[in-house]
């Protein structure tokens, strides 16, 4: 069952794809009543889908920080060429 909003709780992420299975065998099987069975599948979709956003976000995050990082470096390398190759250019000329 999911945890109340705000408590900080979540789901583990290793949880969502658990979730996803136990919401196909319970749809596949009918062991539980109309209303046991929706307000289950209803905890079980939000704790998946949960889970899968929280996955996107860290994606979403470490995609951000390689971009920044590669930026960086692009600089550095900006400035090696300006310092070894450009101010020597221009004492020549």
């Amino acid at each position: 069952m999911m945890s109340p909003p705000g408590t900080g709780l979540a789901t583990p992420s290793w949880m969502a794809p658990l979730s996803r299975e136990l919401e196909a065998a319970i749809a596949q099987r009918n062991l539980l009543t109309t209303r046991s069975r929706k307000k289950l599948l209803h905890a079980l979709d939000e704790a998946a889908a949960e889970g899968e956003e929280r996955d996107v976000g860290g994606l979403r995050e470490k995609a951000v920080q390689e971009l920044i990082k590669s930026e960086r470096s692009y600089l550095r390398h900006l400035e090696i060429v300006r310092e070894f190759f450009m101010k020597p250019l221009e004492v020549i000329f």
